[in-house]
This record gives C-alpha cells, sequence and structure tokens, in this order.
C-alpha cells in the first residue's frame, strides 16, 4: 500500500515557506476562507502571505492530492492483477507527474470487456482452436452440452457442419 505523503511538509519545502504558514494556511482555506480575506485580514496567522502564495498552496496542495489518488489507483489496479513487481512499486511512489503515472499505468489499464472477451472468459476460445485445426468443421455435441445451458449455442447449431 502507498503511503498519502504530508502534503505540509512537501508544500512548505517546495515553496519555500514555513511549515507553520502552510499548515494555517490550509487550516483557513478548510474553514471556507476565501483567498482575499486571508491575505488581507489574516496576515498575521499566515505570516504575511501575499494572494499568489496562497493560491499557490491552494493549487500545489489539490495537484499533490490528485497525484496521489491516481498512484492509489494504479497500485491497487495492478496489485489486483497480480502484476506488481518491486520495480513497478518503486517507480509509482517516485513519480512526481501524473503523466509519469499514466506512463506506467496504462499498459495495465483495463479495457471494456467485449463479446470477444466474455466468449473466452465462457471457454469458447478452446472450442474454437479446436474446430479450426479440423478440415471438416464439426460441433461434436459432447463438447457444447455445458454452454447450451447458458443459452449461447442455439440447439441447431449442435447439429450443424461447416467446411473451411
Amino acid at each position: 500500500m502507498i503511503e498519502e505523503p504530508n502534503y505540509i511538509k512537501y508544500l512548505s519545502k517546495q515553496l519555500n515557506l514555513s511549515t507553520k504558514q502552510v499548515e494555517n494556511t490550509l487550516n483557513l482555506i478548510k474553514e471556507g476562507a476565501t483567498t482575499p480575506f486571508i491575505a488581507r485580514y489574516r496576515k498575521e496567522v499566515t505570516g504575511n502571505l501575499n494572494e499568489n502564495e496562497i493560491r499557490e498552496i491552494q493549487s500545489l496542495l489539490i495537484y499533490q492530492e490528485k497525484l496521489f489518488k491516481l498512484k492509489k489507483t494504479a497500485f491497487e489496479s495492478i496489485s489486483e492483477q497480480k502484476k506488481l513487481t518491486p520495480e513497478i512499486k518503486t517507480q509509482i511512489i517516485n513519480a512526481h507527474t501524473h503523466q509519469e503515472i499514466e506512463d506506467i499505468y496504462t499498459p495495465f489499464k483495463r479495457t471494456k470487456k467485449t463479446k470477444a472477451d466474455i466468449a473466452k472468459e465462457r471457454g469458447f476460445d478452446t472450442i474454437a482452436k479446436q474446430l479450426l485445426s479440423q478440415k471438416t468443421l464439426t460441433i461434436p455435441s459432447s463438447l457444447l452440452k455445458h454452454y447450451q445451458k447458458e443459452e449461447i449455442i442455439s440447439k441447431n447449431l449442435l447439429s450443424h457442419k461447416f467446411t473451411k
């Protein structure tokens, strides 16, 4: 599992501000104070931060929270597929941009299930391979009996003969 970063320490380091300034500013924002209000009437709390610095704190926090969510999604999805290696885990943890995460995660993203995917899950790929290996394509009824329950194969298909 990926640990959520300490946003206050990260923001203070990135913006070259004290942790107290960042923490107090974020607390005021969480309480619902607007950027102009904080800049004009809460200078003593923020350590004289101007509107631009307050907006930078806000936007960088939003970006970092989204980055963490993306990392978490990628980590969980790849882990769920049992394809997570120590190298991939390290790459995800060390990624600093959304694009880096997307580049790591894209090969593992699940696509929408197609009818072909559903058929493969139900075992039709093995039947297809067997049929294609024959010169005259006959479908043995014993092979398809358990699929008939799912009403996937019509009854007349069981006795039908195909030619290549």
